[in-house]
Order: C-alpha cells, then sequence, then structure tokens
C-alpha cells in the first residue's frame, strides 16, 4: 500500500529454518518467509517481535550498517550488510543456496554465546531478505542452520536501521 505501512513478525517457527534441497547434500535453502513487495524504506516498518531478538527489550541496542561480509560486533543486534548476495538469480531470496547468504554475513569480530540472537539483512542488488539468527554454540560463525527467514523485501535493495523495530506484542 501506500503511506507508512508496518509488517509484523510476531513469531518464528521451524518451518522459516533452512532445509537442505537433498538429503546428504549439505545444500541448504529457506523454501518459506514472508514476501513484502511493497516496502518502502524510510516510510514503512518492519516490526519484530522483542523477545526473540537480543536482550528482549524494545530497543534495537547496536546496530550496524556493513559494506563486506564480517567484522560487525557479537553484540549488535541488527546487522544490515550491503555487499551484494552472489546469486543464480535475482529477487528471490528464498530460493538461494545458504553458502551464499552464509558467506555475504561472515563472522563477528568475538564469538556469540549459546543462543545469542540478532537480526541480519543481506541484499543481491535487487531484494533484500532479513534473517533472524540464533548462535547455536560459542563461536563468531554464522551457520546456515542458526538463520531463520523473517522476510523477503521484493525490489527492495536498500533498507536502513530506521526502517527496523522491536516491539512487545501482547
Amino acid at each position: 500500500g501506500t503511506g507508512a505501512d508496518r509488517f509484523e513478525v510476531r513469531n518464528v517457527t521451524p518451518q522459516s529454518a533452512a532445509v537442505e534441497q537433498v538429503l546428504g547434500s549439505g545444500q541448504f535453502a529457506w523454501t518459506t518467509g514472508n514476501a513484502i513487495t511493497d516496502f518502502a524504506s524510510g516510510t514503512d516498518a518492519f516490526v519484530f517481535a522483542a523477545g526473540f531478538v537480543g536482550d528482549g527489550d524494545t530497543v534495537i541496542d547496536t546496530a550496524e550498517v556493513r559494506q563486506t561480509a564480517g567484522g560487525f560486533s557479537a553484540e549488535s543486534e541488527l546487522v544490515i550488510l550491503r555487499g551484494d548476495v552472489v546469486t543464480p538469480s535475482t529477487g528471490d531470496l528464498r530460493r538461494v543456496d545458504s553458502a551464499a547468504i552464509v558467506a555475504a554475513i561472515g563472522s563477528a569480530t568475538s564469538n556469540y554465546a549459546a543462543n545469542d540472537t540478532a537480526i541480519f539483512v543481506v541484499d543481491d542488488g535487487v531484494s533484500s531478505a532479513a534473517f533472524l539468527f540464533q548462535s547455536a554454540d560459542d563461536n563468531s560463525t554464522v551457520s546456515a542452520d542458526e538463520l531463520f527467514l523473517l522476510a523477503v523485501f521484493t525490489n527492495t535493495a536498500t533498507l536502513n536501521t530506521s526502517d527496523f523495530s522491536l516491539e512487545l506484542f501482547i
């Protein structure tokens, strides 16, 4: 629509996780996720349930915008990566092999503790995708099995930290 639209994600389900494409192949991709086709950066808002991110409050404590993969703080609750994901075809980041997404994100500068969470945003030069990250172990690496697809922003390659907010839903 036109004007200040709110796109809310109140829950994350196991279906939002990466799925192995062929059993035993080690190649994973995401097959679900919200598709947002009319997001206007700077006008619309992507609102995520606060209890899933960082310390669980309604403030994004630290947000970073990075031009290249890696080098972000493990303390950041939102990381937007501007380096384009290498994809076979642009526009549908739900079908991109997880290795491309993980490569575009890279690693933090210090270790995450198990169960630490953050939101990562990547783009392929045409569309963007937002992922919830939940650390499975104590390291700085972001792996595919720690990422849950929240949404694909079709034809919106550039998102800003001000486009994201956290809220306590009742």
